[in-house]
């Protein structure tokens, strides 16, 4: 399984088993409110450290992949349903708003 970090792949097979959970957990959570505590409560590590070793192993913070997941999700629905064109264009509009605050809060 693979995951596109600013134009390189990371081979997520070579993540610690914490940090792998993490993962798991993340993508079959990606559409509840959950926040990098309640994964940490998950995986059974402190919240700082899997904060640490997870942008260490991933190259990413765990807004920043959690936010990738979601948008990889929503494009691939976009790209997959038969949604009407007024639908795709309010989805669209909806993941331009989130990007814009993503941004802001990463700055």
């Amino acid at each position: 399984i693979h995951h596109i970090q600013q134009g390189q792949e990371v081979d997520e097979s070579k993540l610690s088993k914490s940090v792998m959970e993490a993962v798991k957990y993340m993508r079959k959570h990606y559409s509840e409110p959950i926040s990098l505590e309640s994964v940490s409560a998950e995986v059974h590590l402190k919240t700082d450290y899997l904060s640490r070793i997870f942008k260490e192993e991933t190259g990413m913070n765990y807004s920043a992949f959690l936010a990738e997941i979601r948008l990889k999700k929503a494009a691939y629905l976009l790209n997959n349903t038969s949604e009407r064109v007024q639908e795709r264009q309010l989805a669209i509009q909806m993941s331009v708003i989130f990007l814009l605050l993503l941004k802001r809060g990463l700055d």
